[in-house]
């Protein structure tokens, strides 16, 4: 028979993500069959970047960051621990002081141990105490004895000077733990932050001070799973009152008024016809829906003074797996449920988004804890057009593996970091990039001119951090986590031919990057050969790389160990090999 001639297969793009739902021979040629910490960037498979340090270590578990936006104009970002609560200033981690606060009465100097103050009231002996400096830092100690006459003696003295004037506060101290996510809602109207973490009594924060709510239910002993503000009323669900929960328990304020709970149209309502707890709440149009563990309601305002809200039950037999599984897209959910991903349009259906992963992700072989997948998180990356999902993998208590879903493609990627995290926060930074700020050649300059990132009100993704208790800061520039390198790899599909083995002879490819391990497989993956370790270059060139194989079917794998690789398009010369 006459011998076949050599032809290029060529893959214009690995924009798919990973599917593993078929043989690696029978998916589209744009999809992986295995890959990990990397993304598509612009229609680009990309290694994933990383993050840095976003302050210095805090006290207690970091939780959540939020940044509560003023009326004014003005905003201030907030970190509540499983401890402590802290306000971003003067580029650190700030003690927010509870009930005990109070002011300088009088300068104090460097060195000096004794401070005058306007009320030494809710001070005593062992305390923690912070003085705000001129600096703008805050020197925090304890307090050393009784105070007297309005003198607090400090065990640690000033180390430099601090105004008349100047805020003294005891920090406030929380109760929360790492079982019970915290959550928030800002109440625009009172430039106010309400948080809530199933431990404490529902706070608020008004831009200085973390207080309870006043004149909670149950004489202020009130908490709530989750907090939500809807057509001027602030939402609770899964309340405990006085020690007694109520876990599909609705409650709301009277209207306007956060601080009325037993007047007017203040309320609640108990969705007893479901035994499931409610988890989650978030508004799509004119609704507000609540998500529960196994079913999800939506709630109208009626408005009417017999009936304010009315509850419907819009989907039964699945929920969310935690009450910050559900990520809010604008006009659309997609939310994590117990057996698959989900996109929620408001009606009486839900939309599985994630067949084509559920075994490496849901199934009994997947890798997403089942006895932890509580702690996941959900969010919506704007600038990225993705929706992210944090979760503890397999034998990991605290979510360390990162489920990007893509908007634009409807492609999947999976990246693992160095650290386990807890909560995340958005924080826009005031001030944008001058030509002064930038140093070095054009070629040196890692900002695209156009980028969000270099412009005022950019936002930045922060991560709460488990060990050590640290926030980062994911940066679109960094190519490590925190310091450690990030190691990847990407497989293509199988190549095969229905009747004939192929042979392999020449691979062409345009990509960029540091060193990178080029490798095939004829047995599906499970077995590797290298064919080349090669350097790929700063700018986009292509590559070729020359190797016989003969084989049923072969995969080809990029992988490396630093940051920085990214491939466009790939080219196979093959051609069917016949022996008889």
């Amino acid at each position: 028979m006459p011998e076949t001639q050599f032809q290029f297969k060529t893959v214009g793009n690995f924009t798919g993500g990973l599917d593993t739902s078929v043989p690696g021979d029978m998916l589209e040629d744009n999809k992986s069959p295995n890959l990990l910490n990397v993304f598509v960037d612009k229609g680009v498979l990309k290694v994933d970047t990383g993050y840095q340090t976003f302050g210095s270590t805090v006290t207690g578990y970091p939780q959540l960051c939020v940044q509560l936006f003023y009326k004014n104009g003005n905003s201030d970002l907030v970190l509540i621990t499983t401890t402590r609560c802290y306000k971003w200033s003067n580029s650190e981690w700030q003690f927010v002081g509870g009930d005990t606060t109070t002011t300088l009465s009088s300068n104090a100097s460097q060195n000096d141990t004794d401070i005058d103050v306007t009320d030494d009231s809710g001070f005593s002996d062992g305390d923690n105490i912070c003085i705000k400096l001129d600096s703008g830092s805050q020197h925090c100690t304890t307090v050393d004895g009784a105070p007297a006459a309005n003198t607090i003696t400090l065990t640690d003295a000033m180390p430099s000077a601090a105004t008349s004037g100047n805020a003294v506060i005891e920090p406030v101290v929380l109760d929360g733990n790492l079982e019970n996510q915290v959550n928030f809602a800002q109440w625009v109207a009172g430039d106010i932050l309400i948080i809530t973490n199933n431990r404490d009594n529902v706070k608020q924060f008004d831009g200085d001070t973390l207080t309870d709510v006043s004149n909670l239910p149950s004489s202020g002993n009130c908490k709530a799973v989750n907090v939500y503000v809807f057509n001027n009323y602030l939402i609770l669900i899964n309340t405990t009152e006085s020690g007694t929960q109520y876990p599909q328990r609705v409650r709301w304020c009277d209207t306007g008024d956060i601080t009325d709970w037993s007047n007017g149209n203040a309320s609640y309502e108990d969705l007893y016809d479901k035994e499931d707890y409610c988890l989650a709440v978030l508004s799509l149009g004119p609704y507000l829906y609540i998500y529960r563990e196994r079913s999800i309601y939506r709630c109208s305002y009626v408005g009417a003074t017999d009936l304010l809200f009315e509850f419907e039950l819009m989907v039964s037999g699945e929920g969310v797996v935690s009450s910050q599984a559900v990520a809010d897209v604008g006009d659309w959910h997609l939310f994590w449920g117990n057996s698959n991903l989900y996109r929620y349009d408001g009606d009486f259906s839900i939309r599985p988004m994630a067949d084509h992963i559920y075994y490496k992700i849901f199934g009994t072989d997947g890798i997403a804890s089942p006895s932890y997948i509580g702690k996941t998180f959900g969010l919506y990356i704007e600038e990225l057009d993705e929706i992210w999902f944090l979760f503890p993998s397999t034998g990991q208590e605290y979510p360390d593996t990162l489920l990007r879903y893509s908007i634009v493609t409807d492609a999947i990627f999976i990246r693992e970091f160095d650290h386990k995290f807890l909560g995340y926060g958005f924080y826009s930074t005031t001030n944008a990039k001058t030509w002064s700020d930038l140093s070095g050649s054009w070629l040196q300059q890692s900002w695209t001119w156009n980028s969000k990132r270099i412009t005022s009100s950019s936002p930045i993704t922060l991560l709460c951090g488990y060990d050590p208790k640290q926030v980062y800061q994911y940066d679109y520039t960094t190519n490590q986590d925190a310091g450690t390198d990030i190691s990847w790899y990407f497989e293509t599909k199988d190549f095969t031919t229905p009747s004939e083995k192929l042979r392999l002879d020449l691979l062409e490819f345009e990509a960029k990057g540091p060193t990178t391990k080029v490798l095939y497989s004829t047995d599906e993956g499970r077995n590797w050969t290298q064919i080349e370790s090669k350097t790929m270059g700063t700018y986009y060139q292509k590559h070729r790389i020359w190797k016989q194989v003969v084989s049923d079917q072969f995969r080809i794998r990029f992988e490396g160990d630093s940051s920085g690789f990214a491939v466009k398009r790939l080219k196979a010369k093959i051609k069917e090999e016949s022996f008889w």
